[in-house]
């Protein structure tokens, strides 16, 4: 019951030996891991991308819900004559 993580991944298909996706990648190109810093400014970027996606999202459902009551209230008014 130990990790299998340092075991090479295989699967044996019709008597043949086949290396998983994950390990040919490691192997062409020897670290599955990153190297080198991560550019602060593309990281910077994306977030602002996220936070306006965020903001435009949050003003649509509330454009929504407001023009949704004001039918409503339309809709109270007219038929309660």
């Amino acid at each position: 019951m130990g990790n299998d993580y340092d075991k090479d991944q295989t699967v044996k298909k019709n008597d043949k030996t086949v290396v998983t996706e994950q390990k040919r990648q490691q192997r062409e190109y020897g670290h599955s891991s990153i190297t080198g810093r991560p550019n602060i400014d593309e990281i910077s970027k994306r977030n602002e991308e996220v936070e306006k996606r965020k903001r435009k999202s949050f003003y649509t459902v509330t454009g929504i819900i407001v023009l949704f009551i004001a039918v409503v209230m339309v809709l109270i008014y007219f038929f309660n004559k």
